[in-house]
Parts: C-alpha cells; sequence; structure tokens
C-alpha cells in the first residue's frame, strides 16, 4: 500500500514476510493528504524494518481493458455518473443477477479482477486459481461510473464485457513495475 503496488507486483524478502504480522501504532504529527501519509509510511517502513526495495520491468501476462470496436454501450448497465449523483446500491429490477462495480475505469478495472478471481460467469463457480492476471485500464474513458455486470450467462469474462458493456479484454504481454524487497528485517520492541 505504501508504495502503491498491488502486493503480486510485489517480490523477494525474507519468508516471514508472508506469515508474521505486526500492529503499528502511527499518528502523524498534523493532518496530511494521502500522498504525504504514504510518503511517512515508507519512511516508517525503511526505518523500523530496515526496508531495502528496488524496482524491476517485468514482461507480466496482463488484461487489458479497451472499448470495444463500435464504443460502449451506454445505457442502464453502464452510464457515467452526474455530479452530485452517487452509485446505486445495485437492487433495480432490470439488473437483477448483476455485479454492481462503480467508479473511475481504472477502479472498474481493479473490482473486476476481483470478481474474476472469485466468480466464473462462464461455468457459473468460483475460479479456484488466485493467480488472475491483472487487469490494466486503457479505455481512455474519464469521469465515475455506475456499472453492473450480469452473470446470468455462459460468457466467458472477455465475452460478457464485450456483449454487455462494449469493452474488449485482452490477455496480453506488458512490461510492469514490479517492487523487489532486496533485504528487510523483524523490528525490535518499543
Amino acid at each position: 500500500m505504501a508504495y502503491e503496488v498491488p502486493s503480486d507486483q510485489v517480490t523477494g524478502g525474507p519468508q516471514w514476510i508472508e506469515t508474521d504480522r505486526f500492529d503499528v501504532d502511527a499518528r502523524p504529527p498534523s493532518t496530511a493528504k494521502r500522498e504525504e501519509m504514504l510518503a511517512m509510511l515508507r519512511v516508517l517502513l525503511a526505518d523500523r524494518f530496515q526496508l531495502r526495495l528496488r524496482h524491476e520491468t517485468k514482461v507480466v501476462a496482463t488484461y487489458v481493458l479497451t472499448v470495444a470496436k463500435g464504443g460502449p454501450k451506454f445505457g442502464s448497465q453502464f452510464h457515467k455518473l452526474g455530479e452530485g449523483q452517487s452509485l446505486t446500491d445495485g437492487r433495480d429490477a432490470n439488473l437483477n443477477k448483476g455485479i454492481p462495480m462503480g467508479g473511475t475505469m481504472s477502479g472498474f478495472a481493479f473490482l473486476l479482477r476481483q470478481n474474476m478471481k472469485t466468480f466464473d460467469p462462464g461455468a457459473g463457480r468460483g475460479i479456484s486459481d488466485p493467480d488472475v492476471s491483472p487487469v490494466l485500464d486503457q479505455t481512455s474513458l474519464t469521469g465515475e461510473y455506475e456499472i453492473v455486470v450480469r452473470i446470468d450467462t455462459h460468457e466467458d469474462w472477455p465475452t460478457l464485457l464485450e456483449h454487455q458493456l462494449g469493452l474488449k479484454l485482452d490477455l496480453r504481454k506488458v512490461p510492469t513495475d514490479i517492487l523487489v524487497i532486496e533485504s528487510a528485517a523483524k523490528p525490535s520492541a518499543n
């Protein structure tokens, strides 16, 4: 979180980082913006855990979300939110059996990946493989949207998204920033 990198884009480090848990009680000296909080958290991790990192670019299989030929299919399942408008709770009668997702398109890409990990609409069951590739937003759609993906279908995710929303989901090899933990140490007690 401190480096704004998904956990599957972090590698290396001692084995205990996967199993040991620590409570960190830290407070900023005054109110701080998100960027300032993350910077303070990075300093804390470097200091208390003697954390040493480096960035590396690696080619990774990634789902790329784009607008399909013919453009997005805006309607009751997919529409831009106006100023002051908020997301509904997805209980609208014409959106039964749907997964409500909303926000920016990059947020939708994140939620899409989470749902791809837990539900396979084509098979009507959960996906057992937790290593679903990341989803990268390249739609160029700005603003916030309300999106409901109907799962009462036998289509796989790429087909479902194209038919329902006019969005294309392709698996590609993409250069990706990977955070490599070079070293870390367990902190001493206060």
